[in-house]
């Protein structure tokens, strides 16, 4: 689903550019994404784990436009990508395609300054557009800072999975389970 370019300016007067991501933007995403995992230890994956190739970005990129469900939105500060909300759907099942999936990454040099909550508010006024009902999503639930946005959005903890993330070192991680009601 395309959503149109926006600009806006944050309280410290940095401009960010929201916009939907496109297949030419298919090398930055890898390369954005693949410095996330590196820099956060709430995302699902290790650094070395992450190995999309350019032309499989491109592809899930290209269907993702032309898809009347499925939202990726990048946040841009001086043509550099540094945030990236989507949400997609659950299943295309008619009994849960109401519901879709989303997540957010804000890039740690853009971190409290507001392009999280901008990012992440225009993603969920996309999914209303694209008809979804319920967005949800998985939260590391020591991640505090995420958590109070995604409840300042509408989300509420209806539950955790115990041990849902497990580390290298043999530790464990609680994940909660939030949803937030769109119509």
């Amino acid at each position: 689903m395309k959503r149109a370019q926006s600009e806006h300016r944050l309280q410290d007067g940095l401009v960010i550019t929201i916009r939907s991501l496109e297949p030419k933007d298919a090398s930055v995403v890898i390369d954005f994404v693949g410095s996330m995992y590196a820099s956060s230890p709430f995302l699902a994956r290790y650094p070395e784990e992450w190995n999309i190739s350019l032309d499989d970005e491109t592809a899930f990129l290209k269907a993702t436009e032309a898809s009347a469900n499925r939202i990726m939105l990048g946040a841009f500060a001086e043509e550099k990508l540094v945030g990236l909300s989507d949400c997609l759907p659950v299943s295309t099942n008619q009994k849960i395609r109401h519901r879709g999936q989303c997540a957010i990454s804000v890039a740690p040099t853009h971190a409290n300054r507001g392009v999280g909550s901008l990012l992440f508010g225009l993603m969920l006024e996309q999914a209303r557009l694209a008809g979804f009902e319920q967005v949800e999503l998985e939260v590391v639930a020591s991640n505090q800072w995420a958590i109070r946005l995604y409840e300042k959005f509408g989300f509420v903890p209806i539950g955790t999975i115990s041990h849902g993330f497990k580390y290298k070192d043999g530790s464990y991680q609680d994940l909660a389970i939030m949803v937030c009601n769109l119509i």
